[in-house]
């Protein structure tokens, strides 16, 4: 994933399908398939929005509506989280969006992968000690590597959302933007402001 990301242009549609992942995941958790509508946690649900997302959404009103179901909810947050993306790419532009993701995803990659590493390391200590309590250290071993690597590629599509959710992007003013005024500009200005000060 690491390769593709590097010789990818961009990564949008990747990060994409990231925060529609954890939507999923948030609402099968919170609203689970065939619940009961008194089953559903909608203030963890809110909860989780707001650390994950940085959406407050008016959840509990939606789930008062007559014959809502969890797929409409479900299309209401991803609508909202999508909305609140391309806010933030409409401000910076979709060039510095681009860079912006990308730097990022390859930043979570290889720090979830180091981490992933040293758990592994933690868990070879931790199976050999079972093999004296009759238990195949490489089953055990080999079962236990494959739920930690699907925590990590879980916990990665978290941290990439949350990022991207939470943190405050603005456009940097352009270099003209920057320069000294021109003299006849300064005397524009400075005409303007004192004539607005004898209208008042």
């Amino acid at each position: 994933q690491r390769r593709d990301v590097m010789q990818s242009e961009e990564v949008s549609q990747l990060v994409t399908d990231m925060r529609h992942d954890v939507i999923y995941e948030l609402i099968a958790k919170f609203i689970p398939e065939n619940a009961m509508h008194e089953q559903w946690d909608i203030v963890g649900l809110h909860e989780e929005s707001l650390r994950v997302l940085d959406l407050d959404l008016p959840l509990a009103e939606w789930a008062k509506e007559e014959g809502i179901a969890e797929e409409e909810i479900r299309d209401r947050v991803m609508e909202a989280s999508d909305a609140k993306i391309g806010a933030k790419k409409s401000a910076i532009g979709d060039d510095v969006m681009r860079r912006v993701e990308k730097s990022l995803l390859l930043q979570m990659i290889d720090q979830g992968w180091r981490d992933h590493l040293a758990q592994l390391d933690s868990l070879r200590q931790a199976v050999n000690l079972r093999a004296f309590g009759q238990k195949t250290p490489l089953l055990e071993y080999q079962r236990e590597s494959f739920d930690m690597f699907e925590e990590l590629l879980s916990g990665l599509r978290e941290r990439v959302t949350g990022v991207l959710s939470r943190v405050a992007l603005r456009r940097e003013p352009a270099p003209e933007d920057l320069q000294p005024k021109a003299p006849a500009q300064m005397k524009a200005i400075k005409e303007n402001a004192q004539s607005g000060i004898g209208a008042g």
